[in-house]
């Protein structure tokens, strides 16, 4: 029986680190503005790149999300969006 419960707490950490992982990945939809910011090409292809990887792993993280029937909470991640506001306001001061 206690190894249930330590099991059914596990999962539940799972689920909630996961989401936190899930939403911060959500967050940097709001890039692709950026990449018309970006002075150079080489930067531009940077941004574009991640983007594409932050989708890929954004999609394997909803499969997990499905493939184990957890619900990801919906959670704002202050980090990510701390370093976007930022960068929002970047433009703005040059």
């Amino acid at each position: 029986m206690e190894n249930d419960q330590k099991l059914r707490i596990l999962y539940k950490l799972l689920d909630h680190n996961a989401g936190r992982y899930l939403s911060a990945e959500m967050q940097p939809k709001k890039y692709p503005p950026w990449v018309g910011w970006a002075g150079f090409a080489s930067v531009q292809r940077s941004l574009l790149s991640y983007l594409n990887i932050v989708q890929q792993h954004l999609q394997k993280l909803t499969a997990f999300f499905e493939r184990e029937s957890l619900c990801a909470p919906a959670l704002i991640s202050s980090a990510m969006r701390a370093i976007i506001t930022c960068t929002d306001e970047k433009p703005d001061d040059c």
